[in-house]
């Protein structure tokens, strides 16, 4: 019914509409370049001369595939806390203490509503006020150069709460409230209390100072039968307390932080006596 031709001419105008296509275009690009990358790797995998050695790739962390590693980067300077306290000569002059964090709604009426974030407190220091000699800022430097920056944790003693007593006092062996016996329990977490009116907040304390710990069994000083982990807080006794002892403890304590900058700003003037505006350092919160 239809001339033979006509195919021919049909198909000839569908060829032309394909090639105007931008879409067609793009794909014949595509499977061009395919062709092209799978000859090249063809003739790499049949060359016999000499090739350049790759690095060992370990796999992303992100989508699949493989990034050149950085093996000795990512081992060897990994998170971790170093048990060594921030220089006390230093730490004297600090600035800082706790902070918390509150959201504050203030309605249409004018009145307000208050939600604390945050269950706990954090501590917050700038010890850059302790830093009086050219000495001091070199102790820091090396002292800041050896954590890595913000990487590595440490101890920091705070002059104003330091202790389970008044800072004026010496710790007593019936200081603090750590637990009840129950006849099987033996590890006890150390704990501090802050009081106020009706109100109590106890705080973890995970870095006590060797050596200044003492614990009593409902009031009696025990000088023996028990442990404690300087680098977690916990008082291990070699038998358990009896059921409804009351477990305390008097102590000095540190606070775990990091450094807060990965930047130190140092000025020395003409007299050589270094100043630096700001050194922050972070409690460290797990």
């Amino acid at each position: 019914c239809c001339p033979a031709n006509a195919f021919r001419r049909d198909g000839g105008a569908s060829s032309r509409r394909g090639a105007r296509d931008p879409a067609a275009r793009r794909a014949r690009a595509v499977a061009s370049r395919g062709a092209e990358l799978r000859r090249g790797w063809r003739g790499q995998r049949h060359h016999h001369g000499p090739r350049r050695r790759e690095p060992p790739a370990i796999p992303h962390a992100g989508r699949g595939g493989h990034r050149p590693r950085r093996v000795a980067w990512a081992e060897g300077h990994v998170m971790a806390f170093h048990e060594v306290r921030f220089p006390d000569d230093i730490s004297r002059g600090a600035r800082g203490g706790p902070e918390r964090r509150t959201q504050i709604v203030e309605l249409a009426s004018g009145d307000e509503e208050r939600n604390a974030t945050w269950a706990n407190s954090r501590r917050r220091y700038d010890v850059a006020y302790g830093v009086r000699r050219a000495d001091d800022l070199a102790a820091v430097v090396a002292f800041f150069e050896a954590r890595n920056g913000r990487l590595h944790g440490f101890r920091f003693k705070d002059w104003g709460d330091h202790k389970s007593c008044l800072p004026s006092q010496v710790p007593a062996p019936t200081d603090q409230p750590i637990g009840t016996g129950d006849g099987t329990t033996t590890g006890f977490q150390l704990l501090k209390r802050y009081a106020s009116g009706g109100q109590i907040w106890t705080r973890t304390i995970t870095k006590p100072v060797a050596g200044t710990v003492r614990i009593a069994l409902d009031g009696a000083e025990q000088l023996s039968g028990w442990s404690v982990d300087t680098t977690t807080g916990v008082v291990t006794f070699s038998a358990a307390p009896g059921a409804g002892v009351a477990v305390t403890a008097g102590f000095e304590f540190d606070v775990p932080v990091r450094f807060d900058t990965d930047a130190l700003d140092v000025t020395l003037d003409l007299e050589r006596l270094g100043s630096i505006t700001s050194i922050p350092l972070l409690e460290i919160r797990r």
